[in-house]
């Protein structure tokens, strides 16, 4: 009896993405709880100490684009040659990303009178420029961001993934500068003009843009 019981409430309970998806953000304070899981992943926390580690948002670009140079021999990565362990930067940078899906998906779902004022684009403000941020990291890191008609973009994800979605082709050159800046635009609309340090503003959204059309160069 024990054991029927204890199955029976254990198969009725919720899958984590449905809690996740549906049932976790209901209003502005869990909304902004959700925000912070999304820069919790953006700051590439470190579970064990709990401290950020940002030698993905710096030393390895360094490295990559001839800005940094390592003082005891040369690293691969200074040569564009992967030692075999940079694939955590696409890990992380989709982990990002798809928090901040999560974010987005049910932020916008969500009545308006829920939310002081206009919290509520600012969350989406926040969350769109984080989710570019990170599209344009994968881009600059793993695709042809150099050649405009390339094939070789970034594998967009503008959705939670779930397993419906999980398959999907990468998208060229020119759609993924065209997501980026579509994120960035939003952001420059409706991200906070004033925030922590730390968070995203529409003034940062200005500068990545800023920076994303010097790597795409094209006279639009």
């Amino acid at each position: 009896l024990v054991f029927s019981y204890a199955c029976e409430d254990k198969l009725g309970e919720l899958p984590k993405n449905e809690k996740v998806d549906k049932n976790t953000i209901i209003d502005e304070v869990t909304a902004q709880t959700a925000l912070n899981g999304v820069y919790y992943f953006f700051a590439h926390v470190n579970q064990v100490d709990n401290v950020t580690e940002w030698l993905m948002h710096s030393v390895y670009p360094g490295f990559l684009s001839g800005f940094l140079g390592y003082a005891y021999g040369q690293q691969l990565e200074e040569m564009n040659i992967n030692s075999g362990g940079f694939e955590f930067a696409w890990q992380q940078c989709y982990q990002c990303i798809n928090a901040a899906n999560g974010v987005i998906q049910s932020v916008e779902a969500l009545p308006n009178e829920l939310f002081d004022e206009n919290r509520k684009e600012e969350i989406l403000g926040e969350s769109r420029f984080l989710r570019a941020y990170n599209h344009f990291r994968l881009l600059i890191y793993f695709g042809q961001w150099y050649d405009i008609n390339s094939e070789y973009g970034v594998l967009l994800r503008d959705e939670l993934s779930t397993l419906s979605n999980l398959s999907k082709a990468r998208s060229s050159v020119a759609d993924s500068y065209a997501a980026i800046v579509e994120d960035l635009d939003y952001a420059i609309e409706n991200a906070p003009e004033v925030n922590e340090s730390y968070y995203a503003t529409r003034w940062a959204a200005m500068a990545l843009k800023m920076r994303v059309l010097l790597s795409r160069g094209a006279p639009a």
